[in-house]
């Protein structure tokens, strides 16, 4: 029997290294395939271990939307809903599951739980009053969540404050098409607003405005020829951190100000890689919180090349710190681009990108160490408990995966039966260490219906349901 295999990839970076700037740059440790679409663009939520992708497959007249999980590198379980779509997605946990999302999809915000059991379900949908028909985006405040409804034509925009229950409190409404926010603890809102009066690149500008949960503008700030204008506020350092492309310098511009308002610092950065001149784009996707700083993360773009294909631009990550220093700057060695930045509770960089390289090529979620920062745990650390996840995906025709946690060395069996009882086929028959696994099954040669498939070891017996749909 062949080796139970991981959907993990363990890169060894052999090929030319990466381009540094000053300080320790990250090393790459993981990539986990999200697909191979490379027409998809996902949201990413983490918590502790779990990576959570909302994949986007554009095009498809409706739109599709999959909600994916990963647990410690293994994928466990998805859920798809069609719609024409506009997604971010946002992590929380309670007591009472042991993740509970709130995302949307268009004019509808979503409320998906995850049980015990590792599967993911619908709890709640609401459609929001929106002004403009959507898409929609959302962003979490200590259980409030506050969803931008936004015009672009007429730059105006909507702001409305649900509870966790889903349940709208409160709204009010923004002369500016916000582009990308954040909330603080007190629930002001940090909102970007992108603007441009002539071409693509010419005549635009960013606004970086707060407001009070009773839409009061507090402070604003304008910033000339810039681009993809981010927001993330560190209260802990009264820091509100900015970053934007400006395509006129070529550059990533990054400045700091209080909450209240007061600059405390500005700097740029250049990709020293490539002489200036032949530099035709500086693309930012996302701007998170490290523990020295900041980080931005999107690509750079060559001349020549299109900064909106993925095989023909590098992403790029850079590392400032809290007083305004660039501490490294990394280029990674294959083409594509970055789209989110998190961070696990080891203190993982997790990166979101689509990539074209590094063994794969498709939508891809990237786990980076941080010297002196990630505290090392291993992935294959011992698991606690005997587990059998839901296979994925199910229905399926006819390829299925079906993952598995052993916590003591033993034998180990798994077999399916169809519905009444007949022992169809036997995927597992040996001896396995303590760890995480996964299998395979292919049920080319069955027909449709309704499977069992049983783990059993001499400590432990569960049985689950699977649908082969042809």
């Amino acid at each position: 029997m062949k080796k139970l295999t991981t959907i993990f990839i363990t890169i060894l970076l052999l090929i030319s290294a990466p381009i540094w700037g000053q300080g320790t740059p990250p090393e790459l440790n993981k990539v986990y395939l999200v697909n191979n679409d490379p027409g998809s663009f996902y949201s990413l939520s983490v918590n502790d271990k779990d990576y959570f992708a909302v994949t986007i497959k554009m095009g498809n007249h409706p739109d599709s939307v999959s909600f994916t999980h990963f647990n410690n590198g293994y994928l466990n379980w998805d859920s798809t809903i069609v719609d024409n779509a506009s997604t971010t997605v946002n992590n929380l946990s309670n007591s009472s599951v042991i993740n509970q999302f709130i995302f949307t999809v268009h004019d509808t915000i979503f409320q998906y739980v995850e049980d015990n059991a590792y599967s993911g379900h619908l709890v709640k949908s609401v459609k929001a009053p929106s002004l403009y028909g959507g898409p929609l985006t959302i962003y979490r405040n200590n259980g409030d969540y506050y969803v931008c409804d936004v015009d672009y034509y007429n730059r105006h925009s909507k702001v409305m404050v649900y509870n966790t229950n889903l349940e709208l409190y409160t709204s009010f409404e923004v002369n500016k098409n916000i582009s990308y926010a954040d909330i603080d603890n007190d629930g002001n809102i940090y909102i970007t607003s992108h603007s441009q009066t002539g071409g693509i690149y010419t005549n635009a500008f960013v606004d970086l405005l707060k407001y009070n949960i009773a839409g009061q503008e507090l402070w604003s700030k304008h910033f000339p020829d810039n681009l993809s204008g981010r927001v993330k506020v560190m209260e802990s350092e009264d820091i509100v951190y900015y970053a934007g492309s400006n395509p006129a310098t070529l550059c990533f511009e990054i400045k700091a100000f209080s909450c209240s308002g007061e600059e405390k610092w500005q700097t740029e950065w250049h990709n020293d890689a490539y002489p200036s001149s032949t530099i035709t784009m500086y693309t930012l996707k996302d701007v998170a919180i490290m523990p020295f700083g900041c980080i931005l993360v999107g690509s750079t773009t060559k001349a020549g090349q299109s900064n909106i294909n993925p095989n023909e631009v590098v992403p790029t990550a850079i590392g400032i710190s809290s007083s305004g220093e660039n501490i490294w700057s990394y280029r990674e060695n294959c083409n594509g681009l970055y789209f989110h930045a998190k961070w696990d509770k080891d203190q993982y960089l997790i990166l979101s990108g689509q990539i074209n390289g590094l063994g794969t090529s498709g939508m891809v979620i990237m786990k980076y160490k941080i010297p002196d920062i990630t505290n090392w745990v291993e992935d294959n650390e011992k698991p606690e408990n005997f587990s059998l996840s839901q296979n994925y995906p199910n229905p399926f025709n006819p390829s299925t995966t079906i993952n598995f946690t052993i916590p003591v060395l033993g034998n180990v069996t798994i077999k399916v039966y169809d519905v009444l009882g007949k022992e169809v086929t036997t995927l597992v028959d040996e001896e396995l260490n303590s760890g995480t696994y996964q299998k395979q099954w292919n049920a080319s040669g069955l027909s449709s219906g309704i499977y069992f498939y049983q783990l059993r070891t001499n400590e432990f017996v569960k049985t689950n349901k699977m649908m082969v749909l042809k």
